[in-house]
């Protein structure tokens, strides 16, 4: 189990896995992605939410979707969730680039500890962050 687990959460397209593998690099923490796995309940996801339940020390997660099992290694770990956000416009843009101009806009979040607007730069955000979680 993670002794503490960074969730990076907000609706497609908001910018969180670009922000989670900054602060990946900049800290050496590991990101997994769990969106990136998968539907909930499938094997995949399973294996990926499996993975962060065995994942030691601290551990950036990024997901749009939180699933009860992995809600269930949050309430169990000391976590932070920041929830990135972006505009509407920003998002659609950034779903047409990927291909995913069909997705759905909006997802329900949890509620958040930290809310980072997307729209400034990279580092700006990540030294934010940084500041926040400073132990």
């Amino acid at each position: 189990m993670p002794d503490y687990i960074i969730a990076l959460t907000g609706n497609p397209a908001a910018g969180k896995t670009t922000i989670g593998k900054a602060l990946s690099e900049s800290t050496g923490w590991p990101l997994l992605s769990i969106d990136n796995h998968g539907d909930p309940g499938s094997k995949r996801w399973n294996r990926m939410v499996h993975r962060l339940g065995n994942t030691e020390g601290t551990v950036i997660v990024e997901s749009c979707i939180i699933h009860p099992r992995y809600r269930n290694i949050l309430n169990d770990t000391p976590h932070l969730t920041i929830e990135i956000t972006a505009s509407e416009g920003v998002r659609q843009r950034r779903l047409r680039e990927r291909g995913d101009a069909g997705m759905e806009l909006t997802k329900p979040v949890p509620p958040a500890d930290l809310f980072i607007p997307t729209g400034t730069p990279v580092d700006d955000i990540i030294d934010e962050i940084e500041r926040y979680i400073a132990w």
